[in-house]
């Protein structure tokens, strides 16, 4: 199982208000080569234009552009994408043709994370428009679709989501021709796309779900004649080394939970308890443990938090 690991942009509102962005990211950047040096094989980003509902004010970076400035930091070979972008966020030009400079930047391991978008009200805010979820879902099948042939090189004329390409190219193309698309979500529509048109599905849930999920993809793929071992199956937890109870109860807050619930679909505790959590979900079939650290502040702290983890996969 590879190790994968969120960049502290401040979406989770472990910056509060920065009173320094350029110092903060400096530490961030630092954060992520010390990260990758540990043994993180990929570096994500969340991808909004708001924080958390619980934390709205607070400051962050944009993710594709903290993605791209990182990709100098770190040893070259380590992956980086979102974790995931919205469909509405951009055009799906746009958003082809950040992907693909990023994949330019890193040598050729960028990794595209989509997502049907789950905050309405950040897009409500920013003037966006609202569609159903059934409308979502269908807008990242023809997203997926419109990124790969914008890729190819040749004219694209099609539907996507509320807007339509008429001759659209975009060029430069991957660096080795193609780049992974994963699709966050647990649902049956997300489920559905995920395993007939990406290359690797972001789930959710404690190791027994999570086992289950294992499973329900496997099925659909062989039942699409395709190859488990072309697939990336990951999950996306946070991480926390022994928190004090009022260190806990904000991080649940934030993350719209009770603190017992927060324990539950994270690792949380000593050493040997984050170890423990890991290798369940390694033996659950997951590819890709993605970790997010919120009180990791600074290359020490992030490096023995990762080592941690690392014994457990």
């Amino acid at each position: 199982m590879k190790l994968g690991m969120i960049l502290r942009t401040g979406w989770r509102a472990e910056h509060g208000l920065m009173a320094d962005p350029a110092a903060a990211f400096v530490t961030l950047a630092a954060e992520a080569a010390a990260a990758a040096s540990a043994g993180v094989s990929t570096l994500f980003a969340y991808d909004h234009l708001e924080g958390l509902p619980s934390d709205r004010e607070a400051s962050f970076f944009e993710a594709w552009t903290s993605l791209s400035a990182v990709a100098a930091s770190v040893p070259r070979g380590t992956e980086l994408g979102t974790l995931v972008s919205g469909v509405s966020l951009r055009n799906v030009g746009l958003l082809a043709k950040q992907a693909v400079t990023l994949d330019a930047i890193c040598g050729g391991h960028a990794i595209l994370g989509l997502g049907a978008g789950w905050y309405r009200d950040e897009l409500r805010r920013f003037g966006i428009s609202v569609s159903p979820f059934a409308s979502r879902a269908q807008a990242v099948a023809q997203s997926i679709e419109a990124i790969r042939a914008l890729w190819l090189g040749r004219p694209v004329s099609m539907p996507v989501g509320s807007s339509r390409l008429e001759g659209a190219l975009a060029s430069p193309a991957p660096v080795s021709g193609v780049m992974p698309i994963w699709v966050g979500g647990s649902g049956e529509a997300m489920r559905e796309i995920s395993t007939s048109l990406a290359d690797g599905n972001n789930v959710g849930g404690t190791p027994d779900e999570v086992a289950a999920a294992v499973d329900d993809i496997e099925k659909r793929l062989a039942l699409k004649g395709r190859s488990r071992d072309e697939f990336t199956i990951s999950i996306e937890v946070q991480v926390v080394n022994e928190p004090t109870s009022g260190e806990l109860e904000r991080l649940a807050q934030r993350s719209g939970t009770t603190a017992e619930d927060f324990v539950t679909w994270n690792l949380v505790g000593d050493a040997a308890a984050l170890r423990r959590r890991a290798h369940e979900y390694r033996t659950r079939g997951v590819d890709q443990l993605v970790m997010f650290a919120p009180l990791a502040s600074g290359q020490d702290a992030t490096s023995e938090l990762v080592a941690m983890v690392e014994r457990g996969i």
